[in-house]
């Protein structure tokens, strides 16, 4: 049985290394509001949540850029994004930066007013774009439940098909 026990225990932290540098002011009332949303790009990170969610702003007349960050993962959801973001006008609001390392993806975070989350992916755990946002200050918008339980979806009104 001492077979399995370790003789010595080391315990290395999940740890993430971001700019030392960053800016923590507060944007001006009169500037855009920079939502950023970092995923894969496929439906059931909430991909499509963002068109919905502009929409929604516009209609309230808020001046706002939603920076989205990552590479398509789903060719179909990717058409039916980039045909809304059409029949919507929402192509000054809505930037699509694909993907982006080090201080490329650094800038947008500081820059960003808000960090925008809504996954209901199936294997969704504690990603690390949540970490990312939270080293950064970011206040952070996501959903309650992740889970694909039916329960769960009732319960946090997630889509059904998800």
């Amino acid at each position: 049985m001492d077979a399995f026990y370790a003789k010595k225990r080391i315990v290395i932290p999940n740890g993430l290394d971001v700019p030392a540098k960053k800016c923590g002011g507060k944007k001006g009332k009169n500037e855009n509001k920079r939502i950023l949303f970092v995923a894969g790009l496929r439906r059931t990170k909430g991909v499509l949540d963002l068109i919905e969610t502009a929409q929604k702003l516009k209609e309230m007349k808020l001046d706002f850029i939603m920076d989205v960050v990552g590479l398509w993962q789903e060719s179909e959801t990717e058409k039916l994004f980039h045909a809304e973001l059409s029949k919507y006008n929402l192509k000054d609001n809505i930037l699509i930066h694909g993907k982006l390392l080090g201080q490329d993806k650094w800038d947008l975070y500081n820059s960003a007013t808000l960090f925008f989350f809504p996954s209901y992916y199936e294997s969704e755990n504690f990603p690390l774009v949540l970490i990312e946002a939270m080293a950064f200050g970011l206040p952070i918008v996501c959903l309650l439940y992740t889970s694909p339980s039916p329960r769960d979806r009732q319960k946090s009104r997630m889509p059904s098909s998800a």
